[in-house]
């Protein structure tokens, strides 16, 4: 396997995963800058992604192509200028011609929008899902590790976070650290735990709003 794609909701570990990879292949992350390569200018984005191959041909790497769905959406998207047809084309031509010895990523939270062909080009797919109930109590619980406090506290907000990715876990378990940092405590508290997830739950609700306004 030398193409895997991954894809699924935002915040499941996507990138971070590509990391771990490429830390257990010993391989430098080279992550592609998308705000780097896409140009305004005719022609010369398409150019900027084959300039990405011919870099990497010179050694070898884990490459990340993180929101992917910025150069490979379908070129029969109506809503598309004819530009990202010249994009597609190229990233489909140079990953067929790619021959060196790295490990291609590609990372999207909206595969519904990818190219038909792109699906094609990669050797596996991998799917993020959201947490279920267990992963979110094992994951905050983990993150607190170092503090003292009941385990089973966070249980009793599972009906909060039921739109918590595993990056949401996580924010809601660092503000408990920061809460018991400031105060100069080692146990965090039930409250602690209620005004945290609250307050990533106002953020979540936030995102989810502007999701839809966008689609």
């Amino acid at each position: 396997t030398r193409r895997v794609l991954f894809y699924g909701p935002p915040g499941c570990g996507k990138t971070m995963t590509a990391g771990a990879i490429a830390a257990e292949l010993g391989l430098p992350l080279l992550y592609v800058r998308f705000d780097a390569i896409i140009s305004s200018y005719l022609g010369e984005t398409a150019e900027n992604i084959r300039k990405v191959f011919d870099f990497v041909n010179g050694d070898s790497y884990v490459m990340l192509f993180d929101e992917f769905d910025a150069i490979a959406r379908s070129r029969n998207d109506k809503y598309e200028h004819g530009e990202i047809k010249r994009v597609v084309n190229t990233f489909l031509q140079q990953i067929d011609n790619f021959k060196a010895r790295s490990l291609v990523i590609a990372a999207t939270n909206f595969e519904q929008s990818l190219d038909y062909a792109i699906w094609r080009r990669f050797d596996s797919t991998l799917r993020f899902d959201m947490p279920n109930n267990n992963e979110r109590i094992e994951l905050f619980n983990l993150k607190l590790r170092q503090f003292k406090g009941s385990d089973s506290i966070i249980t009793e907000f599972l009906a909060d976070m039921g739109n918590f990715s595993h990056s949401d876990v996580e924010k809601a378990a660092l503000a408990v650290i920061k809460q018991c940092i400031l105060d100069g405590r080692r146990m965090y508290t039930k409250k602690d735990v209620e005004q945290a997830v609250t307050q990533q739950k106002e953020l979540v609700s936030l995102r989810k709003t502007q999701y839809q306004m966008e689609d």
